[in-house]
């Protein structure tokens, strides 16, 4: 289950909506966490067993990349990396190349660069973008 929580903490309330209802909160992505950059809101999605999908990669206009980059550091060291998902949620025109956007290509030849830079190893990057993602999404 991908929730839509964006500009604000909503998830966590999200999160205790489904948690009264039995759900399974590890089977939960917190969608648009990083629209809402703050440290405590992401450990608390991860404390509760949901993961946290940094969905706006390339959006600059919420946030700078780099702060992206330094919360998952950040994240990672305090142990959460297989809670974490990376995704850029292109989904206007204007994103794409040919009308000035970032494209479909940016995370993996924009993004995982700056990833790399801030000493996240390969194996890291694997796990964020393909591991985790096949576990919580099994088909």
């Amino acid at each position: 289950m991908s929730l839509h929580g964006e500009v604000s903490p909503i998830g966590l309330a999200q999160l205790d909506v489904l948690d009264e209802e039995g759900v399974d909160l590890r089977r939960v992505i917190v969608g648009h966490s990083d629209s809402y950059l703050r440290l405590d809101y992401h450990e608390a999605i991860a404390r509760r067993g949901a993961y946290v999908e940094y969905d706006g990669v390339g959006r600059k206009h919420i946030y700078p990349d780099a702060r992206r980059v330094a919360m998952l550091v950040e994240m990672a060291g305090r142990g959460y990396i297989e809670q974490l998902l990376l995704s850029t949620d292109r989904c206007w025109r204007s994103d794409l190349h040919a009308y000035g956007g970032v494209g479909y290509d940016y995370l993996l030849n924009g993004f995982v660069p700056m990833l790399k830079d801030a000493g996240f190893a390969d194996e890291q990057i694997q796990l964020m973008t393909v591991e985790n993602p096949k576990r919580v999404l099994p088909f």
